[in-house]
């Protein structure tokens, strides 16, 4: 079962800016919602929004295409400008998938816990669909069934995995 964890942001000075008294320079996108942020802000905490930045400061909007019902990315978006964020059973698999594409480690370390403490034989090739559909980080996913590839190799879910991540499950040394 997973807990509840709140996690701090090491940001608290930027809450002021999330009121917009500075104009807000970029714009993320994520399939139909826009959030108008501070790149400044989003830089401080999100390596690949540094980097992005970095590489054309006069880009004004970023394009994401996270699968997000429940509006996780305005939640990290509030951690980055100093809020805390509450990771739960209901968005560890989203904070798992943003924080890791977005690199902001505060996020990514507990919510990478969370996903490895979830891990069942029943439910890992679930969320490994999700996490590969939305072209993530899937090497927890592999290492957990590899660890437990013998309880796990029969399982129709497991042979009908794309022949890639089969691949690179039987490749693994320890088998």
């Amino acid at each position: 079962m997973i807990d509840e964890n709140v996690i701090k942001s090491p940001q608290p000075h930027f809450k002021i800016m999330k009121q917009g008294t500075l104009p807000f320079d970029l714009v993320i996108k994520n399939h139909l919602k826009k959030y108008n942020v501070h790149a400044i802000v989003l830089s401080a905490s999100s390596k690949k929004i540094l980097g992005i930045m970095s590489s054309d400061p006069n880009k004004k909007e970023i394009d994401l295409e996270y699968p997000d019902d429940s509006d996780v990315l305005s939640q990290v978006i509030d951690f980055c400008y100093g809020f805390d964020f509450v990771i739960n059973p209901a968005n560890f698999e989203v904070t798992y998938l943003i924080s890791s594409d977005l690199v902001i480690q505060e996020l990514l370390d507990p919510s990478l816990e969370a996903l490895e403490k979830s891990f069942t034989i029943q439910n890992v090739i679930p969320s490994l669909h999700f996490i590969y559909q939305a072209k993530g980080d899937i090497s927890p996913h592999i290492r957990f069934i590899q660890q437990n590839f013998n309880d796990m190799m029969y399982q129709d879910a497991v042979i009908a995995l794309p022949a890639s991540i089969l691949n690179t499950i039987i490749s693994a040394d320890e088998l």
